[in-house]
């Protein structure tokens, strides 16, 4: 078996359920719960979200406001994404 880059596994993975954030990271949209400037937090870890990756995440994930009944009380501030 050989191994592949992240830029190749990328190619491979179907855009509109996978977004690339990090030179080291792709997640699956339907995943995120919650990002801001340079982080976002999927399956209850925060990662960063790389310089090259930040314009290209919000054009991606739909966002409701933190401010939401379903999320005041864990993520003041923040926004949660949906899908």
């Amino acid at each position: 078996m050989a191994a592949i880059g992240i830029g190749e596994m990328e190619e491979l993975l179907p855009p509109e359920d996978f977004c690339r954030i990090h030179r080291s990271y792709i997640v699956g949209i339907a995943h995120i719960e919650w990002f801001e400037n340079s982080v976002l937090r999927v399956a209850d870890q925060e990662l960063p979200i790389g310089d090259a990756y930040r314009l290209e995440l919000p054009r991606r994930v739909k966002l409701i406001p933190a401010e939401s009944q379903r999320t005041r009380a864990r993520s003041a501030g923040k926004s949660l994404a949906v899908v």
